[in-house]
Parts: C-alpha cells; structure tokens; sequence
C-alpha cells in the first residue's frame, strides 16, 4: 500500500497557524495579566504597556488575517477589543472644559521629572519660559539643582522644597507665581509620605489644596508595595482637603492601568487631567510617542475642570513634563 507524504505548502500552513495560536495565546496571557496587578507586583509590571501591546495585538491580527486562519484571528480580535476598551478612555474619557466664568480662576500647572544628575539645565530653563506655568513641580530636585532654579526666582518667588535627609537627589519643590501654604502632614504618614510636598495655592477663587508626589519606581517587589502605599497616602489628603479643590502632581510611578494607581482613583475620587486629550506618555522621553508610558500625572478633584492637557518638550531628562490648564471653579454661595 502506498502513503502519500502531506503536501509541502499545506504543512508550511498548518505550522504557520499553529505559530499564530501560540502568538495569541501569549499576547492573551499579557493581556490577562494587566488585570491581575493586585496579585504581585511583577504581574503589575505587564499593565503599564496597554498601548504598545494593543499595537503588537493589531500587527498579530494583521498576520493572522493575512495567513488565512479564522481561529487566531478571531481570538486577536477579542484581545485587540479589550485591550482598546482600557485605553480609550485617554482619547474620549472626557471633554475640554469651559472657559472660566466670573469668579473663576485659571491656572497653568507643569510638572517635570528633572533627573537629579541632569546635565541641560539650560533646556529645562527654556521650557519652562515657553509654557510660562503659573505652578511648577519639580521632581528630583537634588541639591545640584538649587543653584539651577535661581534664574526663575523672579517669576517664581513663592516656593516649597521637600528634601529627604538620606536622599538628597530625591527632593521635591513646588514654584508658584502665587503665595503658598505649607500644610500639615497626616499623623502616623511616616516613610509613605517621604518624597512629597503638600501645600495650599491661593487663586482668586480661593486655596487649592497641592499634592506634589514622586512615588517610588517599581523595581522591586518592596518598591512596588511602597509605591502604592504612597498612591494610598493621597487619600487621607483627599480626606482632609474635604470639599476644597485640590490636584495632584508629579511622576507617580504608575500608569492608568497600574493596581496602585487604579486603586487611587477608585477610593480618592480623583480624575486624570490626561483623560480626552491623549496618551500623552511621559517616560521615556526619547521614545515614539506611542511607546512612551503615561506615568507623570496631573490628577483633579471636584470643582476644577482641564481645558487642556499635554506633554512638553525634552528637557535633558528620562520624562517629558506634563502640562494642564486648569480652570477652578468659585466656590458655591
């Protein structure tokens, strides 16, 4: 009895697809893992990359069409779907504000990772006298950059810093066009509110509470848990601030899909300046805009809508600024 051996080109086939279902299967295991951060911290790692794995989710698809194979490409699609539901909102979560009515303010906040050993001040300087901020936040402010910042003591003479007496390149300072207020830490904040500023802007519709953050980098398991533990720390601010306006700025370490920061927003009530406008990824800088990662924030409480959102241009560092115009509204009679 003869056998004929299986065609050569119906082979080739059959293993293309099998190689696709295995793409799909490990392209569903990342996309699985991005709601599974809660369960370890290297878990968590996987969501902040929602936008570069939705495009390598579009290039599968792409392949998996084009090879002919309905099964994968039925299962690229389901994971293309979800994987966009998480990041639309960045792009149609919200609508740019009204202008200011009477009685309302309107503030321009930037906020910048400098890098502590960052060698071009100069860029920094320049951007910051192109956006023009009413409210700087500065991150990484080491000691280097004491004698940096003085050229913007005119425009800026009301300031905080926060230095950290065994991370001296681990400060942060906030500059104000604006008197500022130092407030009171939380009792019992202890380490989780290292690496932070808090203080009161005045506006002519009155204080707004500050929150200026630099959250730990998740590089380990410890610093992943302390990093949300210091997202944690925002809400007994929140829960002091009360009914006052108050924002939130600085690199949080974390992305929109990140367990700490969802888990921020879902108990703060806070809401991301960057919603409606944008990926508008910050780090790394260097990179295509749609393989940057949105990690440095400019979050919102009641009262205060953003007519705009946006990152700034480099600065010599790892992170792009961000930059929000904000508009606070007058306080009800």
């Amino acid at each position: 009895m003869t056998t004929h051996a299986e065609p050569q080109p119906r082979r080739r086939n059959t293993a293309i697809r099998r190689l696709l279902l295995t793409a799909c299967a490990f392209e569903a295991m990342l996309v699985l893992a991005g709601f599974l951060g809660a369960a370890h911290p290297l878990i968590d790692l996987v969501s902040h990359f929602q936008v570069p794995l939705l495009l390598g989710g579009v290039v599968l698809l792409a392949a998996c069409v084009i090879a002919g194979s309905r099964a994968a490409s039925g299962i690229a699609l389901a994971l293309c779907l979800v994987t966009a539901a998480r990041v639309a909102p960045l792009w149609i979560g919200a609508r740019p504000a009204d202008a200011p009515a009477p009685g309302d303010a309107a503030i321009r906040v930037m906020s910048a990772n400098v890098l502590a050993i960052n060698g071009h001040a100069d860029r920094f300087l320049a951007e910051v006298g192109r956006v023009d901020p009413d409210v700087l936040v500065v991150v990484e402010f080491s000691t280097l950059w004491d004698r940096v910042i003085e050229p913007l003591s005119r425009d800026y003479p009301f300031r905080i810093i926060e230095r950290p007496a065994d991370q001296p390149e681990a400060g942060v300072a906030v500059f104000s066009k604006t008197p500022l207020t130092r407030s009171p830490r939380p009792a019992g904040a202890g380490a989780v509110a290292l690496r932070s500023a808090l203080c009161d802007i005045q506006t002519s519709a009155g204080p707004v509470s500050l929150i200026a953050l630099h959250a730990m980098a998740p590089v380990s398991s410890r610093a992943s848990r302390l990093r949300d533990a210091q997202l944690a720390f925002v809400n007994s601010i929140v829960r002091e601030a009360g009914a006052s306006p108050l924002i939130l700025a600085g690199d949080c370490n974390a992305t929109p899909w990140s367990h700490g920061y969802r888990a921020l927003v879902h108990d703060s009530g806070l809401r991301n300046a960057r919603l409606g406008f944008g990926l508008c990824g910050s780090w790394r800088g260097a990179f295509p805009s749609m393989l940057r990662i949105p990690i440095d924030h400019v979050l919102v409480g009641d009262r205060i809508g953003v007519r705009m959102f946006e990152t700034g241009r480099g600065i010599g560092s790892d992170h792009l600024p961000v930059i929000a115009d904000l508009v606070i509204k007058a306080k009800p009679r």
